[in-house]
């Protein structure tokens, strides 16, 4: 069992042999079902441990997204949600599509709302046989009151799809507007399947982050280069990430995700460093820009800096940060290009010159830190 004493690292191994118990036990299951019973009808006792419980689990998430630079504003219990679940079957009950299927639970008939031909029973189930609400009914009352605060998003795995489809259909039943949704597919380790956490099959964050630092700390002792190895290794995993598309399984690689060349994180941190460098070493001797004769490579460049704002909006309207991450890589290209074949320093188009870094190290700046990215001054 579960004990107010496990610390965060104890609470996986918890949730992975009581799951397996579950499975084999039916007397074990009930016991769960009694406890949720308990909790629904707010026994002291059983409330005390599932608040430790929960504060124990949110407390150690917090502190191990923190180390990868994100942070959250608030957080929503489930808990919350027990008395307006109340008021959502009463609500569903008015539209004649709520009935108690042969198992004694309440359930939603949700034919002739195209699901039929995903399922065989369209129905959507919101209660146990004991009365005790499962979790999509308590996910209806809370999207509904995030419903009233404004432009409501989630993001949900590939295996959802379904579920969302459902949660949908029965708000518009009710009447309530329904969130825009992104679906990401799993995210699977180069020579692993889909992780499973009921049955171990993961792994950890802290183990991920721990991996992807050393590899980090071996490119830069290797290179005899610069560089805050964390950095690297966060900027790398997040890239590598939201560089593909939600609809595509996302394939992470430790040894080409951190590798300084081609479409990487460490390739644009470079690049941003490389450009923080001319900017260190430059030191034109007036502020007056004149332009002789401008050459391909900084017509490219300012094209490309220049779709910036278009790219953003794209993105936003979309709900696809893939279009920043690959942008961010075309833009280091385009950079690159300029970099090797227009040089800046005591050419005749310094100071020209020296304004295309300035922006190329802005724009890339910014794209970087809607992907949660933190640029490096030197590398």
């Amino acid at each position: 069992v579960f004990k107010p004493s496990d610390n965060f690292d104890k609470l996986l191994g918890r949730y992975v042999e009581i799951s397996g118990k579950v499975a084999k036990n039916k007397k074990i299951e009930q016991q769960v079902f009694d406890l949720l019973h308990k909790f629904e009808h707010k026994d002291k006792g059983t409330v005390a441990i599932f608040k430790k419980i929960v504060d124990t689990a949110v407390k150690g998430q917090k502190k191990l997204f923190s180390e990868i630079g994100i942070e959250f504003d608030y957080f929503d219990y489930e808990s919350r949600y027990l008395e307006s679940s109340k008021q959502v079957l009463k609500e569903l009950e008015q539209t004649g599509k709520l009935f108690k299927d042969k198992e004694n639970r309440l359930v939603l008939n949700q034919a002739h709302t195209g699901l039929e031909t995903r399922m065989k029973s369209p129905v959507f189930v919101l209660t146990r046989n004991d009365g005790t609400g499962l979790y999509p009914l308590r996910d209806l009352a809370y999207t509904i009151d995030k419903g009233k605060k404004g432009r409501n998003i989630i993001v949900l795995g590939e295996d959802q799809k379904l579920y969302f489809e459902q949660l949908k259909q029965a708000l518009i039943l009710l009447k309530k507007p329904y969130p825009e949704v992104v679906h990401y597919s799993f995210v699977l380790l180069r020579g692993k399947g889909k992780m499973s956490t009921r049955r171990g099959e993961v792994v950890l964050l802290e183990e991920f982050l721990s991996e992807a630092l050393k590899k980090a700390q071996e490119e830069i002792a290797k290179r005899e280069t610069k560089g805050d190895a964390k950095k690297i290794a966060v900027g790398a995993i997040k890239y590598s990430m939201l560089k593909q598309h939600s609809n595509k399984n996302i394939i992470f690689n430790r040894e080409e995700s951190i590798t300084f060349e081609g479409d990487t994180g460490p390739y644009l941190l470079y690049s941003y460093a490389r450009a923080s460098s001319i900017l260190r070493k430059a030191k034109p001797k007036n502020k007056n820009i004149k332009i002789k004769n401008i050459e391909d490579k900084e017509i490219e460049l300012v094209k490309k800096l220049s779709q910036f704002p278009e790219v953003i909006e794209n993105a936003y309207k979309n709900l696809n940060p893939s279009l920043i991450a690959n942008y961010s890589y075309q833009l280091a290209q385009v950079f690159s290009e300029f970099y090797h074949e227009c040089p800046v320093i005591n050419s005749e188009n310094e100071n020209f010159r020296i304004s295309l870094v300035k922006s190329f190290r802005y724009v890339l700046k910014n794209s970087l830190s809607l992907l949660g990215i933190d640029v490096l001054e030197k590398m």
